[in-house]
């Protein structure tokens, strides 16, 4: 009987513990917050329309300006775990490397901008106020993650 009991409450701390857990990436929290922003600007059905197309772009965007990000910090790992490492080569695989982040993050202004267009003054006023929505660095600091995102991976990517 009292092993029982104690199984019970382990299973009741478990499972209780599972549904208020919060997502250990952070995508619960920046789901809710955009669906709460996206409710608090009383959006028009042509608006919602608008901004899902650009959304989907951006996505698209995104996608593809993370994979060449990837790709220029494999080639930097690789200069730099050589026999023989070259500065000059390494400094411009830096170069590579930084241009491909800030191109990620003038997607995100982009989109920011875009979105921003859709909306009348006093949506713009609520839109500007929306931290999570910015770039990954700033969701990062809000969550804990790196500041490059490893491990926190956007399933959609605002």
């Amino acid at each position: 009987m009292k092993r029982t009991g104690i199984l019970l409450i382990i299973a009741i701390v478990i499972l209780g513990g599972l549904g208020f857990a919060p997502n250990r990436d952070g995508r619960s929290d920046r789901k809710q917050f955009r669906q709460k922003m996206m409710a608090d600007l009383k959006l028009t059905d042509a608006q919602k329309d608008q901004i899902s197309k650009l959304r989907f772009e951006h996505q698209k965007s995104v996608i593809d300006s993370r994979a060449r990000t990837q790709k220029a910090k494999l080639d930097l790992r690789e200069l730099m775990q050589a026999d023989k490492p070259d500065r000059a080569s390494i400094d411009k695989s830096l170069k590579v490397v930084s241009e491909a982040q800030l191109h990620q993050k003038s997607l995100w202004v982009d989109h920011w901008f875009a979105v921003r267009s859709v909306l009348t003054p006093e949506q713009q006023e609520l839109w500007k106020d929306a931290p999570l929505m910015g770039p990954r660095g700033d969701r990062n600091r809000h969550r804990g993650g790196d500041s490059d995102g490893r491990g926190h991976e956007d399933e959609d990517s605002e």
